[in-house]
Formats: structure tokens, C-alpha cells, sequence
């Protein structure tokens, strides 16, 4: 037996679903109370009308305009609760697997980091030794000098740097020192 739906009701539905975004969790999954709350708190200029959730962690998140959608995917990195959010945008026959992830974007603290490095090219180029730096907008407030806090994305399947030299203008090293914040198991991988 088969059923052939006529492709109006494919295109309703489609429209119900393409301001949607998919995400799961790295790492233990959130409870729906908590993500619902965040999302609505940190994409309230996106105007997000509906948080659902399914029993295998994935998340959808419907947005009042496709653009806005778009926008949500442009920004560099999402947490929630110290967690990295992976989203895709929903599509058609859209299978819920959690991907297998070359790459993971991950807070980082790098000590020692000189002063005057302390600016977006600057702390890019720090950054850099250890994955593609995302997002450092705190710490450019410069109000904790102890150490520069930014959101890296790393390769999930090379070695964990803790600490590398960075050389300085005068021509000196400095060695800078490398805390990740939050770290799970994923993959088979050490995060």
C-alpha cells in the first residue's frame, strides 16, 4: 500500500517548518524548561515563537521569519549553559543524527597573554595557535586581566594544546597557558 499526498499538503507543511532550526547538545542533553528559557532570553530580537523538544535530545526552535533564522546561523557560536548548541536549519526529511563533529567550538582561557594583545587582532592571532577563535567580546571589556577568555573553534580529533609560545614584537616568548572551560567526552574524543 501507498499514500502520494497531493503537494499542497507538502507545502503547508513545509511552511510551517521553515523558520525552524534544529539543535542538539555536546554532552549531556538540557532539560526542555532550561533551553526554552534561555532561547527566548538570548534570541528575543529574533523573535523565536516555539521551543519543542524530542526524547533523543534534539531541539527545535521555530522562528516568527525566515530571515531571522538566518541571522541566528550567521552568529559565529551559541551556548547554552556552558554547553555548545549545534544547529541546522530544518529541511524536508530532515533525519535527527547527532553529527560526528570535526570541529567543536569550546570557551578557552589563555593566561599570560600580554596587554597589548588585548584587541580583536591581537587576541585573534593568540588565539589562533590552537583553533579558529569565534567570539571574545567579554573580554575585550578588559574588567578581569587575569586571563583572556575566548571561544575557539578546535579540532576534535588532534591533541589538547595546554600551553604554547607565543613570540612577542621585542622578539622575547611568552608562554601562554591554556584552561578549556568545559570539556566532555564526545565521539570517542576528549573535549
Amino acid at each position: 500500500m501507498k499514500v502520494a499526498p497531493p503537494l499542497n499538503v507538502f507545502e503547508d507543511g513545509y511552511k510551517l517548518w521553515q523558520s525552524t532550526l534544529v539543535g542538539h547538545f555536546m554532552g549531556q542533553k538540557l532539560s526542555y524548561p532550561v533551553v526554552n528559557s534561555i532561547a527566548k532570553r538570548i534570541w528575543a530580537s529574533y523573535s523565536p515563537s516555539e521551543v519543542l523538544s524530542s526524547k533523543d535530545g534534539f531541539f527545535l526552535f521555530n522562528f516568527d521569519f525566515v530571515d531571522h533564522v538566518t541571522n541566528v546561523l550567521d552568529r559565529a557560536l551559541w551556548h547554552m549553559a556552558n554547553r555548545p548548541l549545534v544547529l541546522k536549519r530544518w529541511q524536508p526529511n530532515m533525519q535527527f543524527l547527532k553529527d560526528n563533529l570535526a570541529k567543536v567550538p569550546v570557551w578557552v582561557k589563555f593566561y599570560n597573554v600580554p596587554l597589548e594583545y588585548w584587541t580583536i587582532n591581537g587576541l585573534s592571532c593568540v588565539t589562533s595557535a590552537i583553533g579558529v577563535p569565534l567570539q571574545h567580546l567579554t573580554t575585550l571589556l578588559r574588567i578581569k586581566l587575569s586571563y583572556a577568555r575566548v571561544s575557539v573553534e578546535i579540532n576534535a580529533s588532534q591533541m589538547l594544546v595546554k600551553e604554547y609560545d607565543l613570540c612577542c614584537s621585542n622578539g622575547l616568548f611568552k608562554t601562554i597557558s591554556v584552561d578549556y572551560e568545559c570539556l566532555w567526552t564526545y565521539n570517542n574524543n576528549i573535549f
